[in-house]
């Protein structure tokens, strides 16, 4: 299956400034990105795994 992920103005805005406060976002999106990308029928990524709320 083909999937078309499609990001929101206002989630690519919010998303920026916060990897300025957390810089592994940067990488942990892209993994959900790619995890998406491949299908659900994928195991799930633990996504901000490493950040204490």
């Amino acid at each position: 299956m083909n999937f078309k992920i499609l990001l929101s103005r206002r989630f690519e805005r919010e998303a920026k400034a916060l990897t300025k406060k957390y810089p592994s976002l940067k990488e942990e999106l892209a993994g959900l990105l790619n995890e998406l990308k491949d299908g659900p029928d994928k195991e799930p990524i633990e996504l901000l795994s490493n950040i204490e709320l």
